[in-house]
């Protein structure tokens, strides 16, 4: 009986727990500033008057639509970077010129934009959390390329939806002194209107719908998306992209979104795009209709017809599974396969637009940490010399280079060329682990950390087929596809869905030794 008692009483308090942890999370969910205000009931009869996309209490996307649409990709171990990523230090931007239009990517979906002499700000999160609360949530891990305090006069600030790695309360409360105008779509402004943001600012739109300020046109374009700061109130503001032009310029903005033939309808509606923002990142198979896959982002650039595109939403939070470099080392390599220009600025970099064909550096693989490799009379290709240390040729003769997936070695027939010599020299000392990304249905991809040589020739590879690509990224295939590379070797002992599945679950790590 005193047991039961005891037991009672701890349940009780166990109970009383719960009851101010529910209370506490209610009251900050409803008060908390960085959470924000959501639109009341007289707004929200507002939207159902405006247009049909907003019945039940909530926006709705022009197509069926799900947030969960199945099973979550495995988990990178390459999730987040070794080091934080560096950026480009903007201090003092000066005003561009009429006719000239400028660009700075500064990492995730922020954007800096100068379209001749106005400046513009897109989806800025100049803050170390992507979180309503400055302390917690998911951590930057690259450098703020614009403080908050070096941000300039601001003629436009858009915002693409309520989330809170495009819409972040401590970025707003910071420069909004510095902002002339607000373009956002129908119900954001409730959250800036409950941060003391003057109404006079505010510009709210509609899919379709357009402003016209200073000389600039503004049209708000749909997406396939979702809303909510406070998962107790989801898709009560709407979201999409921002197209803006100018007589000189155009620019599109996609916003966060999956695919679907939005992208030809702002081409034809719109016209093509000189430069394109296409979202990038943050895609998982298991929420596949609300973000794209790099391919599609590729594809997505070809509907607009846009002349120029630069991957965004990615190099900065992690929000999914993915390697952290894998949007740019897939959205690159597609692009070049569909001959879809691709421009890869550094985070915090300032380009003109008339200079953008220069800014295609593949960057983050300088970034990418792969095991040292000892050289002692390093050349020019980072490939190592012959010195009087090295193992004779009889010795060398004996050796022979091997390779693992994973755990699991594999026969491989090598080539005979330029290409498998130096990938010989490059691991005669210790073993290179090479940590790969899977790509495209059908390959593997990861950076071999040094430049090699190369003799590319169109090849139609099938499973098994080991490649070199770009001279330092090794491919190895589960699947078929022709491309320009210098081929390597072939795995003998496996089949083809024995090669599928020991390379289509996720990320992979390669390892190559010469003994």
């Amino acid at each position: 009986m005193k047991t039961l008692k005891i037991m009672g009483k701890i349940l009780l308090i166990i109970v009383i727990i719960a009851v101010i942890i529910m209370i506490g999370a209610l009251l900050f969910l409803t008060f908390y500033p960085g959470v924000g205000k959501t639109p009341d009931k007289q707004m929200q009869r507002e939207f159902a008057e405006k247009t049909d996309k907003f019945y039940d209490g909530q926006f709705h996307n022009e197509n069926d639509f799900r947030v969960n649409t199945g099973d979550t990709d495995p988990h990178s171990k390459r999730n987040i970077p070794e080091n934080i990523l560096p950026a480009e230090k903007l201090e003092k931007i000066e005003r561009a010129e009429k006719g000239q239009m400028k660009f700075a990517w500064l990492g995730h979906s922020s954007s800096f934009v100068q379209m001749g002499d106005k400046n513009i700000l897109i989806d800025p999160v100049l803050t170390e959390y992507s979180s309503p609360v400055s302390f917690f949530g998911a951590k930057r891990f690259s450098e703020i390329a614009l403080l908050c305090e070096n941000v300039p006069e601001i003629d436009v600030l858009f915002i693409s939806h309520d989330h809170y790695d495009h819409l972040d309360y401590q970025t707003i409360r910071e420069i909004d002194s510095k902002v002339h105008n607000y373009i956002l779509p129908l119900g954001i402004d409730s959250y800036f209107l409950g941060w003391g943001v003057d109404e006079d600012k505010l510009h709210t739109l509609d899919w379709w719908e357009e402003i016209e300020l200073d000389g600039i046109t503004y049209t708000l374009t749909p997406s396939q998306h979702y809303t909510g700061r406070n998962p107790l109130k989801q898709n009560v503001t709407l979201w999409g992209g921002l197209y803006i032009k100018d007589r000189s310029h155009s620019l599109y903005y996609t916003g966060d979104g999956g695919y679907y033939d939005v992208f030809q309808r702002v081409y034809a509606q719109l016209g093509e795009a000189d430069l394109m923002l296409v979202e990038d990142g943050q895609y998982d198979n298991g929420w596949s209709e609300c973000h794209m896959m790099p391919e599609q982002s590729v594809q997505a650039v070809k509907d607009v017809h846009a002349k120029w595109a630069i991957p965004v939403h990615w190099g900065t939070f992690t929000l999914c599974n993915h390697a952290w470099d894998d949007p740019a080392i897939r959205i690159t390599m597609e692009a070049e396969r569909q001959g879809v220009n691709i421009a890869t600025p550094r985070i915090g970099q300032l380009i003109d637009y008339d200079n953008i064909s220069e800014y295609q550096e593949r960057w983050w693989e300088s970034e990418t940490e792969v095991v040292p490799v000892k050289v002692n009379n390093p050349n020019k290709t980072g490939v190592k010399e012959e010195t009087e240390t090295m193992a004779t040729a009889e010795e060398v003769s004996e050796k022979m280079l091997q390779m693992k997936i994973g755990d699991i070695e594999v026969d491989v027939t090598w080539e005979e060329n330029e290409s498998v010599e130096a990938l010989k020299k490059l691991c005669t000392d210790e073993p290179l682990t090479i940590k790969t990304s899977m790509y495209g249905g059908f390959e593997q991809v990861g950076s071999i950390g040094s430049m090699l040589p190369r003799n590319d020739k169109q090849i139609t590879t099938t499973a098994g087929d080991i490649v070199l690509y770009s001279g330092n990224q090794m491919v190895v295939f589960y699947g078929s596809n022709s491309w320009a590379y210098t081929r390597l070797g072939h795995i003998t002992d496996k089949t083809a869905e024995e090669m599928a599945g020991l390379l289509s679950n996720g990320d992979v790590v390669i390892t190559v030794s010469y003994e």
